[in-house]
């Protein structure tokens, strides 16, 4: 068995796609993973939705804004907001 040379996973990969007439839809994720000794933490995030059309034969890329990223985004805002005016405090 080939044992990965990094603990670290990134990558982009393509789900399962699905047609219905002419048009087919085909997700778009982002993995991010670390991959430890006796455990693996994976997170997948959605990136958007290609969408091919064959009548016309045209490709739209459409991208996802995944809520839960931009909800972590907002929260380490705070934390590190929080950090500051509590360093301050200390310093004053």
């Amino acid at each position: 068995m080939n044992e990965p040379t990094t603990p670290f996973i990134y990558y982009t990969q393509d789900g399962r796609s699905v047609r219905q007439g002419h048009i087919t839809v085909t997700p778009r994720a982002q993995v991010i993973g670390l991959r430890l000794p006796f455990a693996a933490l994976i997170w997948n995030r959605p990136l958007g939705v290609t969408v091919t059309n064959e009548q016309t034969n045209s490709h739209h890329y459409q991208p996802i804004t995944d809520p839960t990223r931009l909800v972590q985004w907002g929260l380490y805002g705070v934390v590190v907001l929080l950090l500051l005016i509590n360093l301050r405090k200390r310093k004053a």
